[in-house]
């Protein structure tokens, strides 16, 4: 998932922002609106795996994904996603 941050940047940092090179807050979002599919799966007992796999077919952006993205637009460093995250397993 992180393959494609090599165009990331580091911020350099200075007294105003902890030597972070940041300023201020970035979320991180994933939010998962249920469809009756998904719905009659949760309701049904479906597997955590069956229900990841409902929800990535039907767009789900996860946590990941969403601090790639940021990451590789510059909000953030994936040295400050991994310190909030930790390792993540993407399969």
């Amino acid at each position: 998932v992180f393959a494609d941050v090599a165009r990331a940047s580091r911020g350099t940092g200075c007294g105003h922002c902890n030597n972070t090179g940041y300023r201020g807050r970035v979320g991180l979002f994933e939010m998962l609106l249920p469809s009756q599919e998904m719905r009659h799966r949760i309701a049904s007992g479906a597997s955590f795996v069956d229900i990841t796999a409902q929800a990535e077919a039907e767009g789900l952006r996860t946590l990941v994904h969403d601090a790639r993205d940021k990451v590789v637009a510059g909000d953030t460093s994936l040295a400050e996603v991994l310190r909030v995250l930790g390792p993540q397993v993407v399969v």
